[in-house]
């Protein structure tokens, strides 16, 4: 009698880790397991502050750039899951020009960073950037969390150039830093309709 629970139980087990990899890879949920909700966090006013009702804080500071904007075909997304700064989102590589054509170039995003070759001989055009998404906003998280592989986003918002984060005694805990990419306070994200 025990003999059928265990292919139920492997077929149950293969559907949780694929619909795990569909996420944590694509930012597709398709049984609404993983997905997160938007953190419970108050930002202050002029965008420098960051709180939760926990009582932990984190100090932003910003790269001095009014407002950035990145534009393209997106090639890779996945969730952010960061202790020491969970208002990180997601990890959107946005790709112009070549560097958006999977025939011409073929990029990899793992641990926050990526890389990129040509699939031939020659100096591809366009750009491309890894963008390390805070959402201002719930809406702003609602949107983030819309994208998909492959689509058209303008995604518009404030350089970060360190957060610091702090225990609920105020005792320092740690900062978070990009290496090269482009940590960004998301103010606005434009998903254009395929066609």
């Amino acid at each position: 009698m025990q003999a059928p629970f265990i292919p139920v139980l492997f077929l149950l087990g293969f559907l949780l880790a694929a619909s795990f990899l569909a996420y944590k890879y694509w930012n597709i949920d398709p049984i609404h397991v993983w997905t997160r909700s938007y953190p419970d966090y108050s930002l202050s006013e002029d965008l420098t502050n960051m709180s939760d009702p926990q009582g932990k804080s984190w100090i932003i500071s910003y790269e001095g750039i009014p407002q950035s904007t990145f534009s393209g075909i997106v090639r890779h997304i996945s969730p952010d899951e960061e202790s020491l700064v969970p208002m990180l989102s997601y990890d959107i590589l946005v790709a112009s020009g070549d560097f958006a054509d999977p025939g011409r170039v073929r990029t990899t995003t793992v641990n926050h960073m990526f890389a990129w070759h040509t699939l031939g001989d020659f100096d591809p055009s366009g750009q491309i950037n890894l963008l390390h998404t805070v959402a201002k906003d719930r809406l702003t998280f609602e949107e983030l969390r819309e994208i998909q592989n492959g689509e058209t986003v303008r995604i518009s918002g404030v350089e970060i150039y360190k957060i610091d984060a702090y225990n609920s005694a105020g005792g320092y805990l740690g900062y978070w830093m990009d290496k090269g990419c482009n940590t960004i306070l998301v103010t606005d994200v434009e998903i254009q309709p395929k066609r």
